[in-house]
């Protein structure tokens, strides 16, 4: 025996407000397994196919305009401000003004903010240090830019062609 579908015409779920049956559901005994599914009205004006048990978990929230061209960052549905803490405690931001970089990126707050201090991207042997030990207080007073780069060999050239190195890199 079919089970009974419930009618969803007129709820609305996430974007889609759903506005007409489409075709019913055969799902009992000796039923094909078809799902039922609804015609639904996206708030950007599209309309959509979906199924009743995808619109009731909550995993169809859109006609797909969440997430395709346009709708990253603050324009999607799911945004949540571009500021995360990491179970380790450091904040992650997504920014699109990273020196060096001519996209949006996802980065450590404490990087981007030296990064943007000095004028210009961190280099690989370089990080920063959170003075007072606080990994979200991310003052530009909290950070020190520490390097771990050193010569490979140890004989004195190598030693003062690596210190002038250090010194163009890091003397204003």
């Amino acid at each position: 025996m079919p089970r009974k579908s419930i009618d969803l015409v007129g709820q609305k779920f996430g974007n889609l407000l759903v506005v007409e049956l489409v075709s019913k559901s055969d799902q009992g005994k000796g039923g094909t397994g078809k799902k039922t599914i609804w015609k639904c009205l996206c708030e950007c004006g599209n309309f959509t196919q979906k199924n009743t048990n995808n619109l009731r978990a909550g995993n169809a929230k859109s006609c797909g305009c969440a997430h395709g061209p346009g709708r990253t960052a603050e324009k999607n549905w799911n945004w949540k401000g571009g500021r995360v803490v990491t179970p380790n405690g450091y904040v992650v931001v997504r920014v699109g003004d990273y020196p060096g970089s001519k996209k949006r990126i996802s980065v450590g707050e404490h990087r981007y903010i030296m990064a943007k201090h000095l004028g210009r991207p961190l280099i690989e042997n370089e990080s920063v240090h959170h003075i007072n030990g606080d990994r979200g207080d991310n003052r530009i007073e909290n950070l020190e830019l520490w390097s771990s780069s050193q010569p490979a060999g140890q004989r004195v050239a190598d030693k003062v062609k690596w210190a002038r190195e250090i010194l163009k890199l890091y003397d204003s």
